[in-house]
């Protein structure tokens, strides 16, 4: 059941919704885009804030811990916690 609402294709179509219907952002929909987890996937044993591995598990496929960013700077910007990333996004 869980495998239904974590459909890449469901959450792209979502993510690619807001933009469209947010000002300022629907200029993302003509460029390569993917799909960024604000809470990395890959956190390589740094603590954020008390949380665990366990406690992530949950949370981190959700529609809410995801964005949708340019491919190309979503690479540059790595793996690191999403508050280090948002200043490389804002360049």
């Amino acid at each position: 059941m869980l495998s239904q609402y974590n459909s890449s294709k469901l959450t792209r179509s979502l993510l690619l919704l807001d933009a469209y219907l947010t000002p300022n952002q629907n200029e993302l929909i003509t460029t390569t885009l993917d799909i960024e987890h604000i809470f990395p996937k890959k956190w390589q044993d740094t603590n954020y804030n008390g949380w665990s591995r366990a406690d992530t598990d949950e949370f981190l496929e959700k529609l809410g811990n995801k964005v949708i960013c340019e491919k190309k700077l979503n690479i540059q910007a790595g793996n690191g916690y999403f508050g280090i990333k948002k200043a490389r996004y804002a360049q």
